[in-house]
């Protein structure tokens, strides 16, 4: 048997369209794993530390014979770092979320190409659509990568911070 050019076209589209389709379930599945684990842990480690921190400087602050003097200007600024990384992780998540989103939808369009491909017998070139949303994915995976890196070095740097606080002064 024998193709012609539009039953080519026809087979090549509707494959390819399964393709987009399973991309974009895909993609759904990818967006919650994603934001399931870089909220749990961005979030934990800075939560984590300000309540271990919290925890700690009030054990000190209930022993009045405790020899340990704490330094409370780096302590108030580990809280600070912790809580701004704490407010980043939960935007890091939100740019992850966002991402798989363009990702998903540029996946759709791509779908919704093949498909006018399917029946017009003839192949159909990347819409504006298609590419301003991988365009668009493609930003915010950047930015909450980005986002990401900000946060970790404000837990190490309230890790830091809170170090240099709870050291004995000179």
């Amino acid at each position: 048997m024998t193709w012609t050019g539009q039953e080519h076209v026809s087979a090549v589209s509707r494959a390819s369209r399964d393709a987009s389709l399973a991309d974009a379930a895909e993609r759904v599945r990818i967006q919650a794993s994603l934001a399931e684990r870089l909220l749990n842990g961005l979030l934990i480690a800075h939560g984590g530390a300000n309540i271990g921190l919290f925890t700690f400087v009030g054990n000190l602050a209930g022993k009045p014979e405790t020899a340990l003097r704490l330094n409370t200007g780096p302590i108030w600024l580990s809280f600070s770092l912790f809580v701004l990384g704490l407010a980043l992780s939960l935007a890091a998540y939100l740019f992850a979320f966002l991402s798989q989103d363009h990702y998903y939808r540029q996946a759709m369009a791509e779908a919704e190409r093949f498909e006018r491909a399917i029946l017009t017998g003839e192949a159909q070139s990347a819409g504006e659509s298609e590419v301003a949303h991988n365009a668009a994915g493609l930003s915010y995976y950047r930015g909450g990568i980005g986002i990401a890196v900000m946060s970790i070095i404000l837990f190490t740097a309230g890790g830091g911070c809170a170090l240099l606080g709870l050291l004995p002064g000179r």
